[in-house]
């Protein structure tokens, strides 16, 4: 039963899907990435790199001359794994 849950999941794979498990009231929506022997994993939020803007000053500061800072900033996305046992059901968005 579980290896055919498994099949199954692997047809939603890099599809938005939204998994309602046993403990949780609430449901978790993301995308599917990875199903492993006992868990699966969803991206909920993809990081991003974002453009900063740094005030550049006329004058030389020494002491940050060789940490000169990057004018890219990353933020980290959300990424959820979720135990097979504990999934009570699995729906698919269209995207």
């Amino acid at each position: 039963m579980k290896e055919y849950f498994i099949e199954q999941l692997s047809t939603l794979l890099e599809q938005t899907i939204t998994i309602h498990t046993i403990n949780n009231q609430k449901s978790i929506s993301g995308v599917l990435i990875n199903i492993q022997k006992d868990y699966i994993t969803l991206v909920i939020k993809p990081g991003e790199i974002k453009q900063t803007n740094l005030q550049r000053s006329p004058y030389i500061n020494f002491r940050k001359a060789i940490n000169v800072p990057s004018t890219k900033t990353i933020v980290p996305g959300i990424i959820a794994e979720i135990p097979i046992s504990s999934i009570t059901s699995v729906y698919r968005y269209a995207i």
